[in-house]
């Protein structure tokens, strides 16, 4: 079937070409052939047909944000769908219906306004990638993952055909899309979301050390891993171990939480016991606790990061050597180094691992490794330093996050997927036979 094209094609010679082609992380510096800028579902449809007819490599970019730059490519075109950005509020059957090109910022925004909360786990990336990958939010512990609130996909195949995906209806297809990463099967173009209670405001916390000494971070880690599986349900828990240009060592843990602010203030008593500490507890809008978390961005970074899943206690040992990858001088030019630990728990693990494609459901927290740095003549010595820290992390952690993927990981299907790998093949010879979506780090069949 053919289809008008409404989108827009640059190619090399485009004067818009040098700003369209240019990804958040600017550590991949990539110069595709053209870039599909597509308007349409339709225009998805007609984009596949054009690569396919032509045995052409491409990519799908929904954002710009991927971690590893597989959202862009050399030599080859990218199909982008930030443009598929319409989101419609169904209040009858409590739904929110989004585009694939839609941001966290703009859904959790329709909701609000309709006095409902959407749990993503910021405002600046893109709903698709987010959901697909699992989605892990703020809201997680309270509500489940992102993929667990997804009711229905629709998808262009291999063929450039329009297919829906839900529990009634290619129900394989639907199962496997809730974890398993973007564009493995297709192009999702549109995705439809149940809506939870309504929710006016929640009760947002800050705990953070002004002092950080070797054994405050320590003593503070400990209590945090031993904290987090005990914390109600109701209430979520980051926490970030940095290392700053500008500041040295920074410690802080904030969230957000259902429960009101004196049981918060209750739940939080666990860290009392550590030197230099305050405690911030308020009411607040969970859109105005994203927007707080927004102005900690950038317009665009030069980074390297990656999220390893844990589910056991360190020991002091242990946390000695995880707090040594911070507390020891940063890489030349490195603005900063970070470990970054997001609660995990909850509802998540109320699921079977085998309920979504989405494998480590029984994760305490997600680990996240990152360094960033001032510009790319630093990239050599920051990636090297990556490499070396993320070899020690690997060994006391089990699993790897899609959503924050590492280019370098040796069986990496295991890693992602778990047991689940082996149901993903299977999906993915059924939906793309051919093998037309070739992601890097994709499955393979």
């Amino acid at each position: 079937m053919c289809y008008t094209f409404q989108g827009e094609f640059i190619t090399k010679e485009s004067e818009t070409y040098e700003s369209s082609r240019l990804l958040w992380n600017r550590a991949y510096n990539f110069k595709p052939k053209g870039i599909i800028f597509c308007k349409t579902v339709f225009d998805v449809c007609t984009a596949v047909n054009f690569v396919r007819s032509c045995n052409e490599r491409f990519t799908v970019c929904c954002g710009g944000h991927h971690m590893i730059g597989a959202c862009s490519m050399n030599d080859g075109y990218v199909i982008n769908v930030s443009r598929l950005n319409d989101c419609i509020v169904d209040l009858r059957n409590c739904t929110i219906t989004v585009g694939c090109g839609g941001r966290n910022r703009t859904l959790c925004g329709e909701c609000d306004r309709n006095g409902y909360l959407f749990p993503s786990r910021d405002s600046l990336g893109g709903v698709c990638s987010w959901c697909l990958g699992g989605g892990i939010g703020n809201c997680c512990r309270h509500n489940g993952l992102g993929c667990d609130q997804l009711l229905e996909i629709e998808m262009v195949d291999y063929r450039g055909d329009i297919i829906i995906a839900n529990d009634y209806c290619n129900r394989d297809l639907f199962w496997a899309v809730r974890g398993a990463g973007l564009c493995n099967f297709g192009i999702v173009t549109s995705l439809v979301f149940r809506l939870r209670e309504q929710i006016q405001t929640i009760t947002y916390f800050e705990v953070a050390i002004s002092h950080s000494s070797r054994t405050n971070i320590i003593d503070f880690f400990d209590v945090w891993q031993n904290s987090i599986s005990s914390f109600d349900w109701s209430m979520n828990c980051h926490a970030e171990i940095s290392n700053t240009f500008h500041m040295g060592l920074c410690v802080r843990s904030y969230g957000i939480s259902f429960l009101s602010v004196e049981q918060t203030r209750d739940q939080l008593r666990v860290f009392t016991s550590i030197r230099g500490l305050t405690i911030t507890v308020e009411e607040k809008r969970y859109t105005s606790y994203l927007n707080q978390l927004e102005r900690c961005y950038s317009p665009y970074e030069y980074y390297n990061a990656t999220g390893r899943f844990v589910n056991q206690k360190y020991t002091i040992s242990e946390l000695e050597g995880i707090t040594d990858i911070v507390y020891r001088r940063r890489p030349e030019g490195s603005i900063f180094t970070s470990i970054q630990l997001d609660g995990l728990g909850g509802a998540i693990s109320s699921f079977d691992k085998s309920a979504t494609s989405y494998y480590y459901r029984d994760a305490s927290y997600l680990m996240t490794l990152k360094t960033q740095w001032f510009d790319s003549s630093f990239q050599r010595e920051n990636n090297y330093w990556f490499d070396k820290k993320f070899d020690y992390i690997h060994d006391l952690t089990y699993g790897s996050y899609i959503l924050e993927p590492y280019g370098k990981l040796k069986n990496y299907e295991v890693e992602y997927y778990g047991e689940n790998v082996h149901m993903l093949r299977e999906i993915k010879y059924r939906y793309d036979p051919y093998n037309l979506f070739r992601l890097d780090q994709g499955i393979t069949i």
